[in-house]
């Protein structure tokens, strides 16, 4: 555990460095938390913090929370649904996993809240970018955009390929693509069954980033990560 410790400031420097080229993998395959072991999970929390934990497989994880504050851990699998981790500072805590339409929720054992959801997987060593967001929409070719419902917490995907095609995964599990077009403050989507265009803006409002429909005005969604690296 110490040498795990001794390693992670500088995996945290190196894996800042490495986000922009590492691999990200879609969490929605993971059915148990097998799935998860083997890879850095990226949370998201309810205010829209971002947290990663590498799992290794011999047992040790390495956090890093939303504050920046970094900390090493055993973790022990309990059940298909539940993974407990013992930290360094003597604090323990069993994490809860269920199905969050392309995520993961992420509650504390016995307790009903649910305080995340788990949006990716990274390679081990390699952290989630804490200021993922960018506010020139021309920038955002190539993003592996993550959004949340506002209602029920659920996850979903737009994937911008650098070329201009996307592939948009729902809540629901339905998958549609199509053409994108980035303008200035939106980008428009153009499904390759329907020839109408889907427009949509970030709006910065506190801590949340909303995704509003430009035509209505109103959001059901907000923006919690944009990826820019490579997809496995």
């Amino acid at each position: 555990m110490l040498f795990r410790s001794a390693i992670l400031c500088l995996s945290l420097t190196l894996g800042a460095l490495a986000q922009s080229q590492a691999s990200a993998q879609s969490i929605a395959t993971a059915a148990t938390v097998d799935d998860l072991i083997g890879n850095t999970i990226v949370g998201v929390t309810d205010s829209g913090g971002v947290w990663g934990a590498s799992l290794y497989r011999d047992g040790e994880a390495a956090y890093l929370f939303v504050s920046g504050k970094r900390a090493s851990a055993r973790w022990r699998r309990a059940d298909n649904q539940t993974l407990c981790f013992e930290f360094d500072d003597g604090a323990s805590a069993c994490k809860v996993i269920s199905s969050a339409g392309q995520g993961l929720h992420w509650r504390t054992e016995g307790d009903s809240k649910i305080s995340s959801q788990l949006i990716l997987l990274l390679p081990l060593g390699v952290y989630p970018d804490q200021s993922s967001y960018r506010s020139t929409i021309r920038r955002w070719r190539g993003a592996f955009v993550v959004g949340r419902t506002k209602k029920d917490r659920e996850i979903w995907y737009a994937d911008l390929q650098r070329d201009g095609s996307f592939t948009f995964s729902s809540t629901g599990g339905s998958i549609r693509s199509g053409s994108y077009e980035l303008r200035d403050g939106e980008v428009c989507f153009y499904y390759s069954d329907d020839t109408a265009a889907h427009c949509r803006r970030p709006e910065v409002d506190g801590e949340t980033i909303s995704w509003v429909d430009t035509l209505s005005g109103s959001a059901i969604s907000d923006i919690v990560y944009l990826h820019f690296g490579r997809r496995r």
